[in-house]
């Protein structure tokens, strides 16, 4: 019984050690994203001149994340998940140190070399993302996937904003080189922390894999939760993948500044979505999720429409700070009422499913209109992002019903 007692005791130890790196490795990774997403974007529409090169890097990293999406959840889902998450980011340092060096020798080519080094970064990326949101499921107490999926999103999105503020600093005053280099680093604690603790790490077998083989996520009116969060999910991703892409051209074409003031307008997002950060926790299960998600979508869009509009640096903030508060506080909800949904053993085929959905989008609307607007034309690209956004918040209106039935 004591031997017992202490093995529990033990065991649970060893779960709030692992759940406190997966925090850390958090911060860690998503803020390296966020600064990959600006300092790559501005570097190529810094060395060619033309937003229609952003769209083909945005484009180059969404088909690839795509074409592996499907294989990165059978990955987290087969192997131990935490090794999978070292090794993925692992290979992004490297990549990303690569290109540093490349960039460095020859810098009148760099367009095309952080175009081809985002093949490389974001097939790594795509195996980290989806492992990590699966190992989310894996070392949740039971009943606790809530908040940690909670928190998960609240440091997901801060990193995120913060990383892009830094890089859009970092990038008046270094060379590409240099900023390139400084994004490999990032990626260097967040490998060797889960390479460390992979050892506590549950480790589901081939055996696992067959025996929970197919997406299915319980009754069928959970699975249809599932996918009506899929879809609305797509809404705030796609705005944070857009903005990361046009923000550059818009600061440089619209507003007529440089990369200073693209680094105060991530500084003013993520102001806005540590506010929203502080103030979710409290609202989460205060209202009636599908009605709370669709006022934050619907304020998501006008926002959107009112940067669209913005032609001086002052509203461009007043605007920018509401879309980083709304969009964070919408992916937060989504996500975390999704994860409520999911279990362990498929949690990684469901979110690989979730991200194939959001490339798939993005390849079809980012590239497209981003090349069809041109330089001058950001406005009318914003635009389209709101839209989206406010066509999700009608679709959660119309299936609001199937949220009740699931809680009763």
């Amino acid at each position: 019984m004591v031997s017992q007692i202490l093995n529990e005791m033990k065991s649970s130890n060893q779960q709030k050690k692992l759940i406190n790196i997966y925090y850390v490795f958090t911060v860690f990774s998503w803020f390296g994203n966020g600064f990959h997403m600006v300092s790559a974007a501005w570097l190529v529409l810094q060395a060619s001149g033309s937003g229609a090169y952003v769209s083909m890097l945005v484009l180059a990293g969404n088909v690839v994340s795509f074409l592996f999406a499907k294989r990165s959840g059978l990955v987290a889902d087969k192997f131990p998940r935490l090794g999978v998450c070292a090794s993925s980011e692992l290979a992004r340092f490297l990549a990303m140190l690569i290109t540093a060096i490349f960039v460095f020798f020859s810098q009148k080519n760099m367009a095309y070399i952080i175009l081809l080094s985002e093949v490389f970064i974001s097939g790594a990326w795509i195996f980290f993302s989806t492992a990590s949101a699966a190992l989310l499921h894996e070392i949740s107490p039971r009943g606790g996937v809530i908040y940690i999926a909670r928190t998960r999103e609240l440091i997901l999105q801060i990193s995120t904003i913060i990383g892009a503020a830094c890089a859009g600093w970092l990038l008046e005053i270094a060379t590409p080189s240099l900023v390139i280099g400084t994004n490999s680093i990032l990626s260097l604690p967040t490998a060797f922390l889960c390479w460390k603790a992979n050892h506590t790490s549950v480790k589901l077998t081939a055996q696992n894999l067959e025996e929970s083989e197919g997406y299915d996520v319980g009754p069928i009116s959970k699975r249809n939760v599932v996918w009506v969060l899929t879809i609305v999910g797509l809404a705030p991703f796609i705005e944070v993948t857009f903005l990361n892409s046009v923000i550059p051209t818009f600061c440089r074409y619209i507003i007529g500044s440089g990369a200073d003031t693209y680094g105060i307008i991530e500084v003013v997002f993520a102001a806005g979505a540590l506010v929203s950060s502080l103030f979710v926790a409290n609202i989460y299960h205060r209202f009636s999720f599908p009605y709370l998600t669709t006022a934050v979508l619907a304020t998501l869009s006008l926002a959107l429409w009112g940067l669209s509009s913005s032609r001086n640096l002052a509203a461009a903030m007043i605007f920018s700070g509401i879309v980083g508060l709304s969009g964070s506080l919408a992916s937060i909800i989504i996500n975390s009422r999704l994860n409520e949904e999911l279990h362990w053993a498929t949690a990684g085929r469901v979110h690989a499913r979730r991200m194939m959905f959001r490339y798939l989008a993005c390849i079809f609307i980012v590239f497209p209109f981003g090349v069809l607007c041109g330089d001058h034309g950001i406005p009318d690209y914003i635009r389209i992002v709101a839209i989206l956004c406010a066509a999700a918040a009608v679709l959660l209106v119309s299936q609001s019903r199937i949220f009740v039935t699931t809680a009763q």
